[in-house]
């Protein structure tokens, strides 16, 4: 029986590709570090989506006085 773990991907692009790309992508972080917002949270190394939607869910609760559930899920 097969999981979601025993799948691989499909990979179609050239191998120059793969290695071109995390190259430009550490020497552009300290430039984009720079430019982006303290409000954007992809992109900023340390920063996650799930950080900011989880502090608006906090800050919804504490205003709206609403009772707090947590629900979480584990993809793997």
């Amino acid at each position: 029986m097969l999981t979601p773990a025993d799948r691989q991907p499909i990979t179609l692009l050239n191998s120059d590709y793969k290695i071109v790309t995390p190259i430009l992508a550490q020497r552009h972080r300290p430039v984009t570090e720079m430019h982006l917002h303290t409000a954007h949270y992809c992109g900023v190394p340390g920063n996650t989506i799930l950080v900011a939607t989880v502090r608006d869910t906090i800050a919804h609760v504490e205003a709206s006085d609403i009772p707090p559930c947590v629900f979480t899920l584990d993809f793997q």
